[in-house]
């Protein structure tokens, strides 16, 4: 199973099996798992488990781990001692549960996860490690409908949360309801009801427009690695006047999600929709943002841009999926095809495009740059 340590260096680290699976992923055009119940997270089944074999090879010091538990332990160090904590979400690899042990005071911890098989996963990795299951409550479903009924907390805690929430659902079909897509308004306000009052939400989310593609050390002036840095820029970033969507726009806008420009987004998006309920705390919030000049600092391959092409493919490929079903119940509905016709050509983009990214990133003389990771603490008004 996944287990909760990380040894191997980098340049240990053989990504040759892991490049051929995204272009198999790719070539499928499907996604691996059908969404249900409206669900944003198209991207699970043998996707999901290759993305943690590769963090729990490629891991050490990182923004998704040891960062998470620095900043509940500076919570903690400020004086904040709660009693209950839930949190939003687990990997099968468990990775942050045990982070809400920080607190003292806290016995059990209340997990909701959307998908069934991540629980079963996270069960046996915390077995393995001999971690005591009766501590976690884990509980299965959307958020926003079993918050209310588990009472208060004194924290609530979410990690790569907001930005896959839709700002807007999809377009939807007479038979379906609009409460069954977890938007991020409705997910904000459950969790900000199910705080105490002096409660505190934590939440973090990467940077995604800071995703970049770089040259290795060594090779900034090679010509021939500046036109593939072009292309790889083009490609995530796109190109209004070329009329290139770019993958983060398609990859975020196609599921009415949201790519962050900067910490003060995320900290605005979530104040304005709390209503005033929220007060941001600047002194307990941390960013995660390496120096990316320093060697050690950039990698070929790493969890963020190692599955996340694929990923957000079939994301698209499930958009497009939905759109679809509504046009079956509306032929004559011309706004709609026209998203289904964008919808198209954005996913042949993805599939396309994606696999000359991942051809491009085999090329040991080009980097990436891991996306700021922003964690981000936010109190409830008494």
């Amino acid at each position: 199973m996944f287990e909760l340590s990380f040894q191997k260096e980098q340049n240990e680290f053989d990504s040759t099996p892991h490049f051929k699976f995204l272009e198999e992923v790719l070539k499928e055009k499907t996604p691996t798992v059908l969404p249900e119940k409206g669900s944003p997270y198209p991207w699970m089944g043998k996707l999901e488990d290759e993305r943690l074999a590769i963090q729990n090879e490629r891991t050490g010091a990182n923004c998704w781990t040891e960062m998470h538990s620095s900043f509940l332990r500076k919570i903690n160090q400020a004086g904040f001692n709660p009693e209950s904590i839930a949190m939003i979400g687990t990997g099968k690899d468990a990775i942050l549960i045990p982070d809400a042990f920080i607190f003292p005071k806290v016995k059990k911890a209340t997990v909701i996860e959307l998908m069934p098989d991540k629980i079963a996963g996270a069960k046996e990795t915390l077995k393995n490690d001999n971690f005591n299951l009766d501590s976690v409550d884990f509980i299965s479903g959307n958020a926003a409908e079993e918050l209310p009924k588990l009472g208060k907390f004194d924290v609530i805690d979410t990690q790569l949360f907001e930005q896959h929430l839709f700002k807007k659902p999809p377009f939807l079909t007479p038979e379906d309801k609009k409460e069954n897509f977890p938007t991020f308004e409705k997910l904000l306000k459950a969790r900000v009801d199910a705080l105490k009052p002096g409660g505190l939400l934590t939440t973090s989310d990467l940077i995604i427009n800071e995703w970049r593609t770089v040259p290795t050390e060594g090779f900034e002036d090679d010509p021939e690695v500046q036109e593939l840095i072009k292309k790889g820029e083009l490609f995530i970033h796109g190109d209004e006047e070329k009329k290139v969507p770019g993958f983060i726009k398609l990859g975020w806008d196609a599921r009415g999600a949201s790519a962050w420009k900067s910490g003060d987004e995320i900290v605005e998006a979530i104040t304005n929709a709390s209503q005033g309920k929220l007060k941001f705390l600047p002194e307990l919030s941390m960013v995660c943002d390496r120096d990316y000049k320093e060697p050690s600092n950039r990698a070929r391959i790493n969890t963020e841009t190692a599955y996340i092409v694929a990923m957000i493919a079939f994301a698209v490929q499930t958009a497009l999926m939905t759109h679809k079903k509504a046009l079956e119940s509306q032929p004559d509905n011309l706004p709609l095809k026209g998203i289904v016709e964008n919808l198209s050509r954005g996913a042949e983009f993805l599939h396309d495009k994606g696999s000359e990214y991942i051809e491009m990133l085999k090329d040991e003389r080009i980097s990436v740059i891991i996306p700021p990771m922003h964690y981000l603490a936010f109190q409830k008004n008494n």
